[in-house]
């Protein structure tokens, strides 16, 4: 049941009345979807209410370095997100030929970037995927065959997707991430919980 439901404006210099405002309605889960500004903004006033919720986060404000370093790592315990992309800096991924790519592309051409923030990732997995359509194209690189390619994704996965996510698409349904697995923020990193979660699985009403 949803109990209370707010939005607020990108130019909002803070969105902590909403949050008390939230805490005010007795929900015992809280899901926010917005930008990493807003997210630490509010991680950090729920922990300061004393506030328990359930907490989920949407993955694009799920960033270590861009988001929860800023509203405090010991606030962030807990949370929740879903998460299609590596961990650059997991021990676990160190060997992982893609982590080992970014790496040394950012070592290169982004000296100044903190890799704990994982903001830059979706760039980088874009562009990846923009080059491995053009190669598709070869020389032919007509708009049409550009969307012809672009819209029959399959048997490719960007350098920095995790292991079991299943890419592909078609001229008829554009969406092109079809799984993903929950993580939860253990103080440090992001730790996966469970098995990949089919997309095509989920069904969401609406009244």
């Amino acid at each position: 049941m949803i109990v209370k439901e707010l939005s607020h404006e990108m130019t909002e210099p803070t969105i902590e009345n909403q949050i008390v405002e939230l805490k005010a309605s007795g929900a015992d889960v809280l899901i926010q979807l917005s930008a990493s500004k807003f997210a630490a903004q509010a991680i950090r006033k729920v922990a300061s209410l004393g506030w328990k919720p359930t907490f989920i986060i949407n993955s694009n404000s799920a960033s270590v370095g861009g988001t929860l370093e800023p509203a405090g790592l010991e606030n962030s315990k807990g949370l929740i997100t879903a998460r299609w992309e590596k961990n650059v800096t997991d021990p676990a991924e160190a060997d992982d030929e893609g982590v080992r790519e970014y790496k040394a592309f950012a070592q290169k051409y982004m000296p100044r970037l903190n890799l704990d923030d994982a903001t830059a990732i979706p760039g980088y997995n874009n562009a990846a995927a923009i080059e491995h359509v053009l190669k598709l194209c070869g020389d032919n690189l007509t708009r049409e065959n550009l969307l012809k390619q672009a819209t029959n994704l399959k048997d490719y996965t960007p350098p920095l997707i995790l292991k079991g996510v299943k890419i592909y698409n078609s001229p008829d349904n554009y969406d092109a991430f079809h799984n993903m697995q929950l993580a939860q923020f253990d103080g440090k990193q992001w730790v996966g919980m469970g098995e990949m979660i089919s997309l095509e699985d989920l069904k969401i009403t609406s009244e």
